[in-house]
């Protein structure tokens, strides 16, 4: 497993839970 999510947590990719990147969730957090 990769820390990518842990250092790019302000950023538009965002891993799942299933571990599949998410960007719209991140869209939506900046609304």
């Amino acid at each position: 497993m990769v820390n990518f999510p842990k250092l790019r947590s302000g950023l538009a990719t965002r891993i799942d839970a299933n571990g599949k990147p998410r960007t719209a969730p991140a869209k939506s957090d900046n609304v």
